[in-house]
């Protein structure tokens, strides 16, 4: 996974434009340089005069920029955020899989956000949990989300790398760069997709539709190699492996071959048996100092539901 530019507090980034961005949307250019964050950060940001364009304030999130322009986005030093309880951080149900002096490895469930999707969000997440359990990771990478080399999207359960050093935090870093982890997630799909494939299709944002991505031939590289586990009557279970950490990859993908996630509303549609896409990070392996590691998590109780519903309503 390529590393993204992080917004820090009371950081300053300039940009000339390129000509590929020429009358493009501003906050858009700006969702695209900032993978992670949301456009709707981006237009509070213009709205607050934090962005300018060659020199002088943005005037809404809407305005066209130009080839050559330069443009300027400051972010705002952090408010104080708030310090959850230990009865509010143990309600986040996060699992601890395994730990060591280096790093943990978590299971993260559905529901959570992996971190804070801007500087004022006062949304429980995954770095609270770690920053209750590990007093001394404040220090260790970002300082909005310490420990935090990958993510979840925020329905999606599994498991989850956090290095507890800045040394397993560098070295983390360059193997999901370097794409020497490797991931499995479980996904239930609507269709019956081919019994196995690679995906290669690139992924960037949505023209128009803020959080969302989409096949786009000036995207950026993506590549999910998949098999299938099982078919029911009109739904597959299908293991995942995806080379690349693109935003929403594996659902883009197989949504793109016409088989969205079931319970996906982004990419899909709702159901009425699971509240949330059917994807799970079952899986990850990778070696660390001379050690091969390989861990998997158990299937969350909605997840099992669909799947026991599945079977039964099958034919096949």
């Amino acid at each position: 996974m390529a590393e993204q530019p992080i917004l820090s507090p009371g950081q300053s980034y300039s940009f000339t434009i390129e000509s590929e961005y020429h009358e493009t949307r501003l906050d858009m250019f700006l969702a695209e340089q900032f993978e992670g964050y949301s456009r709707s950060l981006f237009k509070r940001l213009i709205d607050d005069r934090a962005v300018t364009i060659n020199n002088k304030p943005a005037s809404k999130a809407g305005a066209v920029i130009k080839e050559n322009d330069t443009v300027v986005i400051t972010v705002p030093e952090t408010k104080q955020k708030k310090v959850l309880s230990e009865e509010e951080v143990g309600k986040l149900g996060v699992e601890l899989i395994h730990q060591n002096k280096d790093f943990v490895i978590i299971n993260k469930p559905a529901g959570l956000i992996t971190h804070p999707p801007h500087v004022d969000s006062d949304e429980a997440s995954v770095v609270d949990w770690i920053v209750s359990h590990f007093k001394d990771i404040k220090e260790v990478g970002y300082k909005d989300r310490p420990g935090i080399v990958h993510r979840l999207d925020k329905e999606t359960s599994g498991l989850m790398i956090v290095p507890l050093t800045k040394e397993a935090h560098e070295i983390f870093s360059a193997k999901f760069k370097d794409r020497t982890i490797q991931k499995t997630y479980l996904a239930v799909v609507c269709g019956h997709p081919e019994k196995e494939g690679v995906i290669d299709f690139p992924i960037g944002r949505h023209k128009s539709v803020r959080n969302k991505m989409t096949h786009r031939l000036d995207g950026r590289a993506s590549t999910t190699r998949y098999k299938i586990k099982e078919y029911f009557d009109d739904h597959t279970v299908v293991e995942a492996y995806p080379e690349t950490g693109r935003t929403h990859q594996i659902r883009v993908h197989l949504t793109t071959l016409g088989h969205p996630l079931v319970s996906d509303k982004m990419y899909g549609k709702s159901s009425h048996i699971i509240k949330r896409q059917a994807l799970h990070a079952l899986e990850i392996s990778f070696d660390f100092k001379n050690k091969s590691y390989s861990f998997a998590a158990p299937l969350p109780g909605d997840f099992k539901n669909l799947l026991t519903h599945l079977k039964k309503k099958s034919t096949i």
